[in-house]
């Protein structure tokens, strides 16, 4: 009886793992941020993609938006931690689905 809740314990674990491992694998990150300065742009604001910024461009969804700008403001430079996933349009990308902490430096 003992070996086979052990059994059961091991192909629960595994099961639960094996979930964890898909939803990664789907584009979401358990936890990631963003950062650099803040810039708004038709209706949508971003971090990145500004001279001298480099490539990547980190954009944060509409829902989440108010969130942020209660922190930081244009051309300031914040960091947004959160849940992420790749841009719908663009593999370069990296959109902030879920906000959970803002700081102005």
């Amino acid at each position: 009886m003992g070996r086979l809740r052990s059994q059961v314990r091991v192909m629960f674990c595994v099961a639960i793992a094996c979930l964890g491992a898909s939803h990664v694998a789907a584009g979401a990150s358990p936890r990631a941020e963003c950062h650099g300065i803040l810039h708004r742009d038709h209706g949508s604001i971003r971090f990145g993609g500004g001279p001298g910024e480099g490539e990547g461009i980190c954009i944060v969804v509409l829902s989440e938006q108010a969130k942020v700008l209660k922190k930081c403001s244009e051309g300031v430079f914040c960091r947004v931690r959160g849940i992420t996933g790749p841009c719908q349009d663009s593999g370069e990308c990296t959109e902030i689905k879920r906000v959970s902490g803002v700081q102005k430096h």
